[in-house]
């Protein structure tokens, strides 16, 4: 072939280290599943805390056997956010899986925070303009960064067609594609 025994090895590593190739929904489906779990123990996580923080000031919540549900709820979470943390990087880009999932996390959390334990019950007009367009700054960063990432694969792919057509037509630094 073409390819130096160099090459060939830097090309093997970079297969070796890039993404397992799956359909985008299962890709997008582990990013997604590990945002859900994180934010459901973000709330879990608030909720055990004001149980301890409650029973450490003598009320304790502890005698309500649905507090145990929300402990054992929030142990469980932990480990499974990680796993499908792992799981997404294993199969997308980080370039791809912090945003997405920073936003679906973000959001998650904030919404539920809000319904749950009334985070913005004393919220006015002007609180709750500056928190949408929070929300539309984060969403639209995320966009844009999803959009150049796309940009910069189209732009690499063309950029190794190029080269295969320059080896093939024997015009790459003088070699021929015989070597």
């Amino acid at each position: 072939g073409g390819l130096g025994a160099g090459q060939e090895e830097e090309e093997a590593a970079a297969a070796a280290a890039a993404p397992r190739k799956m359909p985008r929904f299962v890709r997008f489906s582990y990013m997604w599943a590990g945002a859900q779990v994180s934010w459901f123990t973000v709330l879990f996580g608030k909720s055990f805390s004001t149980l301890l923080l409650l029973s450490f000031a003598g009320d304790n919540q502890f005698t309500d056997p649905f507090c145990v549900v929300i402990v054992v709820a929030f142990l469980i979470s932990l480990p499974t956010q990680l796993f499908y943390v792992q799981a997404s990087l294993h199969v997308n880009e980080a370039l791809f899986h912090v945003p997405n999932f920073f936003v679906i996390y973000n959001l998650g959390s904030l919404i539920g925070g809000a319904l749950l334990f009334e985070e913005m019950k004393d919220f006015q007009a002007l609180n709750y303009g500056l928190f949408v367009g929070g929300i539309g700054v984060l969403v639209g960063g995320v966009a844009l960064v999803n959009f150049s990432d796309r940009l910069k694969r189209r732009r690499q792919k063309r950029l190794q067609q190029a080269r295969r057509w320059a080896l093939e037509e024997g015009l790459a630094g003088g070699r021929t594609g015989s070597e």
